[in-house]
């Protein structure tokens, strides 16, 4: 019988300790790996399920029973996507995100037959970059590239005046026209102001 009421008494024992077990919050705070700059909108995934994203600050916090481990996954658009575990009695985790690797396409036309300008060599620098290539038959050539980033290309073609331009990278791939004077001429080129195609005439 004393048995018995020893059993009875550990299980309601086990019962109180698992009700007023403390529910765990995990903050999670979201930055560029770069810059340290906050990221907001970053989607939060806990155990492969989305549960929210980051706010202004690149902060949220997830509330959580703190009974066993989490897997995190940050994703963010422009950004590899963050994948880790969280400890179970973890309050806290700062999550790096490295920007995606984009490109940087130069399309190279003569200005005055708008035929493809071949052999350019464009040279691009800016944040972990600084390289030289040379345009293909169809007056193209690209680039690896970080998204958000600002880079500086300069332009030079036999026969032609050199350029220099600075691109400002977005989330997406990206593709710039330029049109390049010959050396031999003095011409005046006439551009739509929102495209910067040529206007003939």
């Amino acid at each position: 019988m004393m048995d018995r009421r020893l059993i009875i008494a550990l299980l309601i024992s086990c019962a109180l300790l698992c009700c007023t077990a403390q529910a765990v919050t995990l903050r999670i705070s979201v930055a560029d790996e770069k810059t340290g700059s906050a990221l907001a909108d970053a989607s939060i995934y806990v155990n492969g399920d989305y549960v929210g994203s980051t706010a202004s600050d690149g902060t949220y916090s997830y509330v959580h029973a703190g009974t066993k481990d989490l897997s995190l996954k940050i994703v963010r658009n422009g950004y590899r996507n963050w994948v880790n575990y969280a400890d179970y009695d973890a309050t806290r985790i700062q999550v790096n995100m490295v920007r995606e690797d984009r490109i940087l396409e130069f399309e190279l036309y003569d200005s005055g037959t708008l035929k493809p300008v071949v052999g350019a060599v464009v040279r691009v620098t800016g944040k972990d970059l600084s390289e030289s290539r040379i345009t293909d038959s169809s007056g193209s050539v690209g680039f690896p590239v970080k998204a958000g980033e600002l880079y500086n290309a300069e332009i030079h073609a036999s026969g032609y005046h050199d350029l220099s331009k600075t691109v400002q990278m977005e989330n997406s791939d990206r593709v710039v026209q330029y049109w390049l004077f010959s050396s031999n001429l003095l011409a005046i080129l006439v551009r739509d102001a929102e495209t910067s195609a040529p206007i003939p005439g």
